[in-house]
């Protein structure tokens, strides 16, 4: 399998990812303490797996890999002036992962962070107001949106929208308004409870479309029906049968094709899974 190494060790042996820093530009601390975490150890302590599963070989690349992109990612936003990265809600981002009932995937992203944690999506403050140049939501200034590189207002009610895939620290979905989700190419409200559903995005989170109605959402086990794998337990996967059910991950040795349907990896070479970091 072909990988890139980037110039960035993987956590499971980085030394000194805990130790206090000093503050760099674009950086700030509330209560004006030494911060506890840099970029470096931020992207350390939320992208790589716990410091009790190690990691060699390829593994250990696709770790470095991950806190690499991370680190180019927040410290290039940072160094540009788009962002402002606080280092006390990097800290409480960190604690959150860490504290989470529900862990991670392995092959996290900062999307992850920022769908799940508040504290996430305040590590970095986004400075670029409407009509000024963006790459992602994350350095628009709050309730913006970044829409073909520009920092917008968000869509109202019934006018035109697009959804939006960042991989940021972010929980935008689409061109739409707080409150509202892109059905289809025009804004339309999130429905409560008991409403009819076609989608889980269609209805106020966490609510997650279960036969047709939103309601609260609950893991499902296995062979239940599910529209993604967040509709499954922490085990499983939804599968792209039709209709999609959730089924168990796959232990090391049996026949995959993406990621998700591995307790570890999917090996691009044989297409079987394999251990990631110890996962079996």
């Amino acid at each position: 399998m072909a990988l890139l190494l980037l110039a960035v060790p993987a956590a499971c042996s980085r030394p000194g990812a805990d130790g206090a820093t000093t503050s760099e530009p674009g950086s700030t601390t509330a209560s004006g303490a030494q911060p506890v975490f840099d970029i470096d150890g931020f992207c350390d302590k939320t992208m790589a797996m716990s410091s009790e599963r190690k990691c060699s070989g390829d593994d250990e690349i696709i770790e470095g890999n991950k806190i690499g992109y991370c680190v180019t990612e927040l410290v290039k936003a940072r160094d540009d002036g788009r962002v402002i990265f606080d280092h006390d809600q990097a800290a409480r981002c960190v604690a959150a992962v860490r504290s989470a009932k529900e862990p991670l995937r392995d092959r996290r992203t900062l999307r992850d962070l920022g769908m799940r944690f508040e504290s996430c999506r305040q590590t970095a403050s986004g400075q670029q107001k409407a009509g000024m140049e963006c790459k992602t939501t994350m350095e628009c200034t709050q309730g913006l949106r970044c829409v073909s590189s520009k920092c917008v207002q968000p869509a109202a009610l019934g006018k035109p929208c697009v959804p939006l895939k960042e991989v940021s620290l972010s929980n935008v979905t689409s061109s739409c308004a707080a409150g509202l989700h892109c059905d289809g190419a025009a804004c339309a409200s999130l429905a409560k409870e008991g409403a009819s559903c076609a989608v889980s995005g269609a209805c106020q989170p966490p609510l997650r479309c279960r036969a047709g109605q939103c309601a609260v959402a609950s893991d499902q086990a296995t062979g239940a029906p599910c529209e993604d794998d967040a509709d499954c337990d922490s085990k499983g996967y939804c599968t792209t049968d039709k209709p999609p059910v959730c089924q168990a991950r796959k232990q090391a040795g049996s026949k995959c094709v993406l990621n998700r349907e591995c307790l570890g990896r999917c090996s691009r070479k044989d297409r079987q899974c394999v251990s990631y970091c110890g996962s079996g």
